[in-house]
Parts: structure tokens; C-alpha cells; sequence
């Protein structure tokens, strides 16, 4: 999954689908809000140089899928 920008602010890129999302950004700490077929999600942590630590809330419960 890839962040990329977008002509309303940013977005995650997967697979050539991008799905916009809401980032709010203050020193090292970020809020990320994204909408994923009606699922709210929402991301509150910390972006190091090569890591993202944080939480991260549903407003329904996901399921992860990994692929091989």
C-alpha cells in the first residue's frame, strides 16, 4: 500500500485503486482518516523514518488478508 497525492490532498494506492484519505499532521504525530466502501478508518500514531506506530480503529471489523 502506497500514499500517494492526490488532487484533493492524499490518498493509499493499491493494486491502481486509490482510495482518498484524511491525514492531519502535527511534528511527528499523524491522524489518518480513511473511508473504505462505506468503512471508516482510522489511523492515530507516530511516522519514524521507516516505521508507523500506532492504532488503529474500525468502525467495523476488518479482517486481514494476506497474499502469497
Amino acid at each position: 500500500m502506497t500514499v500517494v497525492k492526490t488532487p484533493g490532498g492524499y490518498g493509499l494506492s493499491e493494486n491502481g485503486q486509490t482510495v482518498p484519505a484524511n491525514f492531519s499532521m502535527s511534528g511527528d504525530k499523524v491522524i489518518m482518516q480513511v473511508n473504505l466502501n462505506g468503512m471508516q478508518v482510522r489511523f492515530d500514531g507516530i511516522i519514524d523514518v521507516d516505521e508507523m506506530r500506532g492504532q488503529l480503529t474500525s468502525s467495523q471489523p476488518m479482517s486481514y488478508r494476506r497474499q502469497s
